[in-house]
């Protein structure tokens, strides 16, 4: 189900009208890493997103022994040491270290994809309104719990499991919620997933974004039909919090060709467009009717009006989007389908 984000501080508040602690100030470093922490059990949601970092050869960092991953870091996809997949047995991972079973001392650098988690412009972890019980409940839980495992008996900690229980059930409501079909489509495509066959599952479900022998395969080149041919698809990121869809009436043709341009057919077999600053982004259509395309997530799920404001420049044939938050340093897909 799709949801929209909660605000840190509003987090806080929940958290303060749940336990009757007033002031949480204190604790607001602890409450991020506890965040962090929670949603790495809670798995998927719009707030995490794809991510790439590339090292070079340091001691500090990647050594060719042992790699550092980003704090950020919830689940490492692939890892390519000079353009080379490394197969899961190759390294191991401890806590936020990797350490390799052979040593790469001679290669020069080494690519890591890793889903992260958004943050917003003050470093605070970005959460999605449903997981916000869950949330609550696993800081309410490790607040309770740091206060228990200090007590010289310990009577608190039958309380603490009963608060434990609380998070588990919640985590398993906001999974379960997460998954739900919103619409015809995704009950259509849930159940072709559930009658897949084995052979069928590894083809259409590899795991990660990386190539796939059998996906490559199988894959269908998308056929532009002639009006579409000339449609062109930019995108690009603001460096300032202040610029949003006010600034849509003055994009000209010289500012588009500073920007990344592609193909219509790149946006409608889908494309993970990169963003390295902290800002909102901004997609625009040329050459094509007003409203024809719609945006829409890694879910196949319509997030046009969800996540951008719109605006139809009929000068230079141009529909404009610009999203209502901002983003910061993230690699995100997108697609783009007939209204």
């Amino acid at each position: 189900m799709i949801s929209t984000l909660i605000p840190f501080d509003e987090i806080l508040e929940n958290v303060s009208d749940d336990t009757g602690i007033k002031n949480l100030s204190n604790a607001r470093e602890k409450i991020r890493r506890w965040i962090f922490r929670a949603q790495q059990k809670l798995g998927y949601s719009s707030a995490r997103v794809y991510k790439t970092i590339k090292y070079t050869k340091d001691i500090t960092n990647w050594s060719g022994k042992f790699l550092n991953l980003p704090s950020d870091c919830l689940e490492i996809q692939d890892i390519f040491v000079d353009d080379q997949l490394l197969n899961n047995y190759i390294y191991n991972q401890y806590g936020n270290k990797i350490q390799f079973n052979d040593n790469y001392l001679s290669a020069k650098s080494l690519q890591l994809y890793y889903y992260g988690i958004l943050h917003d412009g003050e470093g605070n972890p970005a959460c999605i309104r449903n997981h916000t019980e869950a949330l609550v409940s696993y800081i309410t839980w490790k607040l309770f719990g740091a206060k228990t495992f200090l007590e010289p008996n310990r009577y608190g900690r039958r309380i603490m499991k009963d608060f434990e229980q609380d998070w588990k059930d919640q985590r398993d409501g906001a999974i379960g919620e997460e998954a739900m079909p919103q619409n015809l489509e995704d009950w259509e495509i849930l159940s072709t997933i559930i009658n897949f066959s084995t052979k069928d599952a590894i083809i259409y479900y590899p795991r990660g974004f990386g190539a796939n022998s059998a996906i490559l395969e199988s894959k269908e080149t998308c056929v532009l039909k002639e009006v579409e041919l000339n449609v062109k698809v930019y995108s690009w990121q603001y460096d300032s919090l202040t610029l949003d869809i006010g600034e849509a009436p003055s994009i000209s043709q010289l500012f588009l060709d500073t920007t990344n341009s592609y193909g219509l057919d790149v946006f409608k077999e889908g494309q993970i467009v990169p963003f390295n600053k902290i800002g909102r982004i901004g997609f625009a259509i040329q050459g094509a009717p007003e409203g024809k395309y719609k945006i829409h997530d890694t879910f196949n799920s319509d997030i046009t009006d969800l996540v951008f404001n719109r605006y139809y420049n009929n000068v230079l044939d141009l529909e404009i989007f610009i999203s209502k938050t901002y983003y910061s340093h993230s690699n995100i897909f997108f697609k783009l389908k007939d209204s």
